[in-house]
């Protein structure tokens, strides 16, 4: 089978929180018993949204257009937090899978503000690596 490569994104810690955090909401998500259908759509389309948008803005090669797509990311974290919340509160996600949702999820909130703040001092300054290690 060949090796998908990947852009630079795949480098970045931020990207790679919020791709493990979208396979734990699969893993988590499965276990759900029948009739939570739409919150697991929900659930998964956020946090796949998530990654999503930090490679999508990154592979515009525009660094207006990846800020506003880190942005949109950080909406569908807060927006997958809330349904955590709910499901943690409904006994739907036991302990264990809420705590290391919970750590990673407290960890990739500040990391990708952290993102954003620095792109946005980038638009300031002018300065931008697109390539973090990938090829053109």
């Amino acid at each position: 089978m060949t090796e998908l490569r990947l852009p630079g994104y795949k480098n970045l810690k931020v990207w790679q929180m919020a791709y493990e955090l979208s396979g734990l909401i699969y893993d988590v998500t499965r276990k759900f018993p029948n009739g939570h259908y739409r919150l697991i759509d929900q659930m998964i389309g956020a946090a796949t949204s998530v990654y999503g948008n930090i490679a999508e803005g990154y592979c515009r090669n525009r660094l207006g257009s990846y800020c506003n797509s880190c942005e949109i990311a950080r909406g569908e974290l807060g927006e997958l937090i809330g349904y955590i919340h709910q499901c943690e509160e409904k006994g739907l996600i036991p302990n264990e899978d809420a705590e290391r949702i919970n750590t990673l999820c407290n960890n990739l909130w500040p990391a990708l503000g952290g993102l954003i703040k620095s792109l946005r001092d980038k638009l300031k300054t002018g300065e931008w690596v697109t390539s973090l290690g990938a090829e053109a």
